[in-house]
């Protein structure tokens, strides 16, 4: 957990002092500032290391009565680019008065199969190098770790990046704005074991899904997911940043991010830049609400004509509460995010499904589901696990690992790893869902689709979030998860506003190639108490007991 929440002692002693009392202004408030994350490096006929993650700061920061702080939040650095060894961008700083986190370091490109090798660059914490003998980026003491040797993945704020694996290091948990978060994970190196850290930190390729590396997670200072390629390919941006200031009570002494309220603390979340300013204090007038978050479901993976079984799509991230206080006058933004397309082509090669997208609701993020890894005919080993997410995908055939679910961490998960796919030239895991994890696929049947969950938020009990069924007959997890392709059946799509992963696709032996299906895309539901002085978007509205019922199918706003 990220240290420097207020303790009992502090708490009680400023009471005394009377800095939190009635409409006093806070004489010092408690901060968490998260740089951006660095780059993964590119190649050309090799592998490269990791990003560093974001530099992380928390701690508790004298403030004066009238005074105004700059918000500085950081951008993730651009992934190095490919055809040579380029090594990615260092992360920007992020600054909140005159406290600075160091933007994570760039991953080491690489080129020639080791012909030239080059070491992470330095930041708040470390890339990961290329070839050996070269070492990882150091960190910043206090801010983050070390990246990693060999391919190494970038380094996170809470440890080093994991030896000789490729891994990134994991970041740190926090819950300073009242759901606990991990933030500032390394992003992968370029080597077939490689996942990224916890904490955003982007993944890497794997041997047959080229160009597959994913930037780290946004507004979490995870690192970029470094780049392997027989030919040339560029390396994934790392994160941008987040800052996030609190001090306890109902009074707003400042404006400045969104501004919400939970467990007795005024918070300010800054996901940009902008300035903490005082204001005339004002009792927070909040509206207690119970959300719904779903996220867009990720696409089911391509089979070419293998008679194999692509992976199938994981469920969008699935995120619930009752009594969350916004705030009373002011927009808050919805963000419905689409399912991911499910892969297709008509060329030899895999292609993934993509991810889905992010659904938010005021600082609720829920993640997309990670895409379904595609097939070939060929035998590759494919010991990386496939596309992470709100919940992982499927893996494909050759005992590939499913991908990693509630990635980035939250509390409760918000979602679940997928399945394995098949042993030899089997068939696809099933997709993670919000309540399962995807099964596993069992030799040439396709895995199960891990099951949604249900929410009575809307006045009537649905199942929400269901993975996608694996290719080769895998069925689709409850909650609107596409079934899995058969015998030349494309890959079904994800249920729309499920946030449902669609089915992995088939080919029957070495005809037409099958596609995957498109994940579902998201909802957003909200329940209050008191009606809604306007929204945009055109939500559906009901009345449910004593409660107004918004269901948002697409992007809009609500104002209390």
């Amino acid at each position: 957990m990220a240290q420097g929440l207020f303790t009992l002692k502090q708490v009680n002693q400023a009471i005394r002092q009377g800095a939190w009392s009635a409409f006093n202004p806070p004489q010092f408030v408690e901060y968490l500032c998260v740089a951006g994350g660095g780059g993964g490096g590119g190649v050309s006929g090799d592998a490269s290391g990791g990003g560093g993650a974001g530099g992380l700061l928390t701690g508790i920061f004298p403030v004066t009565a009238g005074s105004s702080y700059t918000v500085t939040v950081g951008s993730g650095g651009a992934g190095g680019a490919s055809g040579a060894a380029n090594d990615g961008a260092n992360g920007v700083a992020s600054v909140f008065a005159s406290i600075s986190s160091t933007g994570g370091g760039g991953g080491a490109g690489g080129s020639g199969g080791g012909g030239t090798s080059r070491n992470g660059l330095a930041g708040g914490s470390g890339g990961g190098a290329s070839n050996s003998p070269k070492i990882g980026g150091a960190g910043v003491s206090g801010q983050g770790n070390a990246g990693g040797v060999l391919y190494g993945g970038g380094g996170g704020a809470g440890t080093i990046a994991v030896p000789s694996k490729g891994s990134g290091g994991a970041g740190i948990a926090s819950s300073i704005y009242g759901t606990v978060t991990t933030y500032a994970g390394g992003g992968a190196g370029g080597t077939n074991a490689g996942i990224g850290g916890v904490g955003g930190g982007g993944r890497t390729v794997t041997a047959l899904d080229a160009n597959n590396n994913t930037a780290g997670a946004a507004n979490t200072g995870g690192g970029g997911g470094g780049q392997w390629n027989a030919s040339s390919g560029a390396g994934a941006a790392g994160g941008s940043g987040i800052v996030v200031v609190r001090y306890p009570g109902s009074v707003q002494f400042y404006t400045g991010g969104d501004v919400s309220s939970f467990n007795g603390y005024m918070i300010h979340t800054f996901t940009s830049s902008g300035t903490l300013a005082p204001t005339t204090p004002t009792t927070f007038t909040s509206v207690s609400v119970n959300y719904l978050v779903v996220a867009g479901g990720g696409g089911g993976g391509y089979d070419y004509r293998g008679n194999r079984g692509a992976g199938g799509g994981g469920a969008g991230g699935y995120r619930t509460a009752s009594g969350f206080a916004v705030s009373s006058g002011s927009a808050i933004t919805v963000t419905v995010g689409g399912g991911g397309a499910g892969g297709s082509g008509s060329t030899s090669g895999t292609v993934p499904g993509t991810n889905g997208s992010d659904s938010v609701f005021s600082s609720i993020t829920s993640t997309g589901g990670g895409g379904g890894t595609g097939t070939d005919s060929g035998g590759d080993p494919r010991p990386a696990p496939a596309n992470t997410g709100g919940s992982g995908a499927g893996g494909g055939h050759n005992s590939q690992a499913g991908g990693i679910g509630n990635t980035p961490s939250t509390s409760p998960s918000q979602g679940n790893n997928g399945g394995a796919g098949g042993s030899g030239g089997g068939a696809g895991g099933g997709g993670g869902g919000a309540g399962a994890v995807g099964v596993s696929a069992s030799g040439s049947v396709g895995g199960n689709g891990g099951s949604g969950s249900a929410s009575g938020v809307s006045g009537t009990s649905v199942t929400y979030a269901g993975g996608g069924g694996g290719g080769r007959g895998g069925s689709g997890g409850a909650g609107g998860g596409g079934a899995g392709g058969n015998s030349g059946v494309n890959g079904v799509n994800g249920t729309a506003n499920s946030g449902g992963g669609g089915g992995g696709g088939t080919s029957p032996g070495n005809s037409t190639a099958n596609v995957g299906g498109t994940g579902g895309s998201g909802v957003v539901i909200i329940s209050a108490s008191r009606a809604a002085a306007s929204t945009t978007g055109s939500p559906t509205v009901a009345t449910v007991g004593s409660n107004t019922v918004y269901t948002f199918n697409s992007s809009g706003t609500i104002t209390f």
